[in-house]
C-alpha cells in the first residue's frame, strides 16, 4: 500500500512540475502580432496572424514593404515606415485615374516608389 502512494504522490509531483513549466512558457512569450490579411492596402494588424499568403498580386501589395505590425503601448499597432504614405497616395492616384482599367493602372503603379 506505501509503495503505491508514493507512486501517486510522484506521479502527481511530475504532473504539477509539468503544468508549470508549460505555465510559465506561455506567459513569458509575447502575445502574437502581426499582419492579418494578405493583400492591399487596407493592413489589418492582429494576433491572428496570416501564416500563409496565395502568390497572387493586387494593387497594392507593393507599399507592404514598407509597413509591418509590432506591439506599441501594449497594443498591436500598423507602423508605417519611411515612402509607406507616399507609396499608398501614389497607388490611390493610379487607381483613380485609371479606374476600370487594370492593365493601366498596375502600369501606373510599377512607377510609385520604382
Amino acid at each position: 500500500m506505501e509503495g503505491r502512494y508514493v507512486t501517486y504522490l510522484l506521479a502527481v509531483v511530475i504532473l504539477l512540475c509539468i503544468a508549470g513549466i508549460v505555465y510559465l512558457l506561455r506567459a513569458q512569450s509575447p502575445p502574437a502580432c502581426g499582419i492579418e490579411n494578405c493583400h492591399g492596402l487596407d493592413i489589418k494588424c492582429g494576433s491572428d496572424v496570416a501564416e500563409v499568403c496565395d502568390a497572387s498580386y493586387q494593387l497594392g501589395d507593393k507599399c507592404r514593404d514598407y509597413a509591418s505590425c509590432e506591439i506599441t503601448s501594449g497594443k498591436c499597432q500598423l507602423v508605417k515606415r519611411n515612402g509607406f504614405d507616399e507609396c499608398k497616395s501614389c497607388i490611390e492616384g493610379c487607381n483613380s485615374q485609371f479606374f476600370g482599367e487594370p492593365e493601366r493602372t498596375f502600369v501606373c503603379e510599377n512607377r510609385c516608389m520604382g
